[in-house]
């Protein structure tokens, strides 16, 4: 699923064009679910990414014309 997320972000990053960005990373494991009787390790963290706008240009133009929220909806 790492890689996954990770496709769709560049993608989404690429399409608004350059100066656009993206970072991702693994969120904190949770416990084990009370029904387990091993009570192994718990629960894989959430992998996550997130774009937006590393140059100053990119982030004029997110803020003048929602260049992310545009690219995000041609993806569909």
């Amino acid at each position: 699923m790492q890689r996954v997320v990770e496709i769709y972000a560049a993608r989404l990053a690429n399409a608004a064009g350059p100066g656009f960005t993206f970072s991702s990373q693994q969120g904190r494991k949770g416990p084990p679910p009370p029904w387990n009787k091993k009570r192994g390790k718990g629960y894989q963290g959430r992998f996550r990414a997130i774009v937006f706008a590393e140059t100053y240009s990119a982030m004029a133009r997110q803020r003048r014309g929602n260049v992310l929220q545009k690219a995000l909806h041609s993806m569909r």
